[in-house]
């Protein structure tokens, strides 16, 4: 039982150092990023306890060290909650996945997944900002959020479509070769 934890733990490292990567791979294209992907594909192979652990060291590693500079506290953990989330739901999609073999289900329950944790991450992050903009009543985070909307929906519709196309033949082609000790 105690060999079958650390290769866990080892294989959570692993995939939290890959979505780091990957998320800085694709740090300076604007609104395409896969480091969400990463963390609920990561989600979906260690199960939700370990997803929600990837997630969250994940973002803590990719914020804190991103080279256009760390974010301020309330962000930092708004993102974190936020990746925490995706890996959670990676690993209840695990359970899903097993279910719906279907090919286009699996998609549109993947799509609907990324749409979801993009929207948590989007509105997490906004709302994070009433604490570092100390003076934002009702109106100005009508006026934050209104102003983010072009953002939000690219962020969304692109996080939406590399869900429902890339996620599900990652993991197609990954099912085969995850470890049983995985699922227990």
């Amino acid at each position: 039982m105690k060999e079958s934890r650390l290769k866990k733990l080892i294989l959570a490292s692993m995939l939290t150092a890959l979505a780091v990567g990957i998320g800085y791979l694709f740090l300076s294209i604007p609104n395409v990023e896969m480091i969400t992907a990463a963390v609920f594909i990561a989600g979906y192979i260690m199960g939700p306890a370990f997803g929600l652990l990837i997630g969250v060291l994940t973002e803590f590693l990719f914020s804190l060290f991103n080279p256009y500079g760390a974010p301020a506290l309330p962000l930092l953990l708004a993102q974190i909650i936020a990746f925490g989330f995706t890996g959670l739901v990676g690993g209840w999609f695990q359970k899903l996945w097993a279910r719906k073999k279907n090919g286009i289900r699996i998609s549109l329950y993947a799509a609907g997944c990324g749409l979801l944790v993009t929207l948590v991450y989007d509105v997490l992050t906004t709302l994070s900002l009433v604490f570092v903009l100390a003076d934002l009543d009702y109106r100005g985070m009508a006026a934050l959020f209104t102003g983010g909307m072009i953002f939000y929906l690219t962020h969304a519709a692109v996080n939406t479509l590399i869900f429902a196309v890339i996620v599900p033949i990652i993991m197609y082609r990954l099912q085969p070769h995850i470890p049983e000790y995985l699922y227990k």
